[in-house]
């Protein structure tokens, strides 16, 4: 996918950017195969996590966009009903009609899609009565922790060129960080092993 949404109000919604308008309907066949393949890695990746289901069901809606630079011909359409398939002119009213999620699905959302919680399992505080013991603040700070936080996330996500030194205080999240960031491939010439 070349970017995803994750809000409160729309839900979850991952593209694809076509640069070209398929010119026959083989290729248009491709594109909607495609669309399909990313909701099924979608869906397949989040029914792991039991706090995204409802019962069997995920507790949201998968929802993908191809964005062409024109618009597609009607014809092809057919056989495309699930995803969206448009300009960026037209995905905007498209993203306004979907189904919004609640605060907590959009949290659980968040750390699916980033694997932090897999890392560090969130302790179990069912036993907390008082809003103002210390077992609510630490259920409170676990409930922070169980997601990157901004910089994190900017750490993570990017991939800038070279060699990088991560450098942060004990506590900051540096080992958090690491795990969640996507495997870089680089082909070694002199050894022949990927690093």
């Amino acid at each position: 996918m070349d970017a995803l949404l994750v809000s409160r109000e729309h839900g979850l919604v991952a593209f694809v950017l076509a640069e070209d308008m398929p010119t026959t309907s083989e290729e248009w066949a491709q594109v909607v195969a495609e669309q399909d393949r990313l909701f099924a890695v979608l869906d397949s990746h989040l029914s792991r996590h039991e706090r995204l289901r409802a019962g069997r069901q995920l507790a949201l809606d998968l929802n993908t966009a191809t964005v062409f630079p024109t618009p597609p011909p009607e014809p092809w359409r057919d056989g495309a009903d699930e995803g969206f398939y448009g300009t960026i002119e037209t995905v905007r009213d498209w993203v306004a009609g979907l189904k919004p999620i609640t605060a907590k699905i959009e949290s659980n959302l968040h750390a699916a899609l980033q694997r932090v919680t897999t890392i560090k399992p969130a302790k179990k505080r069912a036993s907390v009565t008082k809003k103002s013991s210390r077992g609510a603040v630490l259920k409170e700070i676990e409930k922070g922790i169980a997601n990157l936080d901004r910089w994190q996330k900017v750490a993570a996500i990017e991939n800038p060129e070279g060699p990088q030194r991560i450098r942060g205080l004990a506590g900051s999240g540096k080992t958090v960080v690491l795990p969640s960031r996507p495997p870089i491939y680089t082909p070694s010439t002199q050894t022949g092993r990927s690093l």
